[in-house]
């Protein structure tokens, strides 16, 4: 069975970030780190694949 590629979306200081970061770190899932904060490229590729606005929240 393949592994699936994990992308996380994250901002660099975000309670729900922090979360998820646990979330994964709690059951060893591998995952890429995108974070939308550092990298405003990330925060566009995010919203064309989601169609979420991340800065509503």
């Amino acid at each position: 069975m393949n592994t699936p590629q994990v992308t996380a979306y994250l901002k660099t200081y975000c309670g729900w970030s922090a979360g998820v970061r646990a979330v994964l770190a709690k059951y060893g899932l591998v995952y890429t780190e995108k974070d939308i904060i550092q990298n405003p490229a990330f925060r566009w590729e995010m919203e064309t694949k989601s169609g979420q606005d991340s800065l509503k929240s």
